[in-house]
């Protein structure tokens, strides 16, 4: 996560685009980590439910994934599924958290949504409606 924001840093962004989208990284930045990954699906959601949805079916499907979800304006957090259990990993600060946020099995995902639309509400006063997700695969 470090690396991530040191990379987004080099970027040297105008303060009025908070935010890129996960594709023009992956374009832009020529790194030999990014070589390897490649967006399988990128997604927006509407609402809570069919972001919960989509993760549960997903999961089911492919049970190791990771994926990037972007909640308005500009925060962004890592999605980890590795099998039985999930994991939260965010940057921006948490009151004194930051890095792993939260984790869970992954037969509680509906609770673990629950909790994530929770703290993005408390910690930036935003909502998981309108967010988007990228699901990244290896080459």
């Amino acid at each position: 996560m470090m690396k991530g924001n040191q990379i987004y840093q080099s970027f040297q962004l105008p303060a009025q685009q908070p935010n890129l989208e996960v594709r023009q990284v992956l374009q832009q930045h020529n790194n030999e980590q990014f070589q390897d990954l490649e967006i399988i699906e990128d997604l927006g959601f509407f609402s809570v439910q069919d972001l919960e949805d989509h993760i549960t079916q997903h999961h089911h499907q492919h049970p190791r994934f990771a994926a990037v979800l972007i909640v308005p304006p500009d925060k962004s957090m890592v999605l980890c599924f590795e099998h039985t259990t999930i994991s939260l990993f965010e940057s921006h600060r948490h009151g004194l958290q930051g890095g792993l946020i939260a984790t869970s099995s992954s037969g509680n995902i509906n609770n673990f949504i629950r909790y994530l639309a929770g703290m993005v509400m408390r910690d930036w006063g935003a909502q998981l409606q309108g967010s988007n997700m990228v699901i990244l695969g290896l080459k």
